[in-house]
């Protein structure tokens, strides 16, 4: 009776855990990474310094790194002269449409899951390679600066952004079961 006390309780814990286990998403054009967390569970980062752009990935203990292109499924190996009909004589199924009322809340329900995120860091450098155009944008960025973002108008070339979202599980199915 004590070990099955035991294991639920275990179970409880690792489920607590996976909620609270925050979604992170890291974008940094100054040195080209962008990577995908979810704690300790899994990883996903692109890598973009060289040609072809590559991705690593982990999930708990397994490791690999392949190709982009091995994303997208390329060649399946099929022959031309399949018998399947053209796309134009398929018939479509027909799905019944989404009642006003549902597809409000469902909006609604997907605008709260977005706003329970965290923005951890985000700092943007922008050029617009026009002189008049940054002139333009100058006192709008110092707007926002005073608002306490960090971003600026370059004059001399070098646009780039560093942005750091954090997304919990548990928060977005809070903020998904708020949504009236």
């Amino acid at each position: 009776m004590v070990l099955l006390w035991i294991f639920f309780a275990t179970v409880l814990v690792l489920f607590v855990a996976l909620l609270v286990t925050p979604f992170v998403l890291e974008v940094d054009t100054p040195t080209a990474r962008v990577a995908v967390r979810w704690g300790w569970i899994a990883s996903m980062r692109l890598l973009l310094e060289e040609e072809p752009w590559r991705y690593r990935a982990r999930v708990l203990f397994v490791h690999w790194e392949r190709d982009l292109k091995s994303l997208g499924g390329g060649e399946t190996g099929k022959d031309e002269g399949s018998d399947k009909k053209p796309v134009a004589q398929r018939r479509a199924k027909r799905s019944k449409p989404m009642s006003p009322a549902r597809r409000k809340w469902l909006l609604r329900a997907v605008w709260n899951a977005l706003r329970a995120g965290r923005v951890r860091r985000f700092r943007w450098r922008y050029d617009p390679d026009d002189v008049v155009h940054a002139a333009w944008l100058f006192p709008l960025f110092q707007l926002w600066r005073i608002r306490g973002a960090d971003v600026a108008v370059r004059f001399n070339g070098g646009s780039e952004l560093t942005l750091v979202l954090a997304h919990s599980p548990l928060r977005v199915l809070w903020a998904m079961a708020r949504t009236r």
